[in-house]
């Protein structure tokens, strides 16, 4: 009798079921996009289209899910854990707390977003 050997879950593997037990209808780009923004906290969206390799105006929607509810343009499913903030370079994108505590792989302690606060 042959056993299956199954490999434990590598960080992509548990990268992908965090997402989607964040939200089921968090999409690759999604992810790819959050992704890229924890790994450069403060890029700009131009600096995501080119890094992630999107238009401009798909890596804009993309991140935008990440957004507070609340936030000017957020779209579905508006997670709050990003804020995207106009400077000088351009729309900012930083993590929120619960971004941050996503990130860390911590999201049994991470917050509720604090939009709007």
């Amino acid at each position: 009798m042959r056993i299956a050997v199954v490999r434990q879950r590598n960080a992509i593997l548990e990268s992908l079921e965090l997402f989607r037990d964040l939200h089921p209808g968090i999409t690759l780009g999604n992810m790819i996009a959050f992704m890229y923004t924890c790994e450069n906290e403060g890029l700009t969206i131009l600096d995501l289209a080119q890094v992630s390799g999107f238009y401009l105006a798909t890596a804009s929607r993309t991140i935008r899910a990440f957004s507070c509810p609340d936030a000017e343009g957020a779209m579905s499913p508006a997670l709050g854990l990003v804020e995207v903030t106009p400077s000088p370079r351009g729309k900012t994108i930083r993590l929120t707390e619960a971004g941050r505590k996503l990130r860390d792989g911590r999201r049994n302690r991470a917050p509720k977003p604090a939009c709007g606060a």
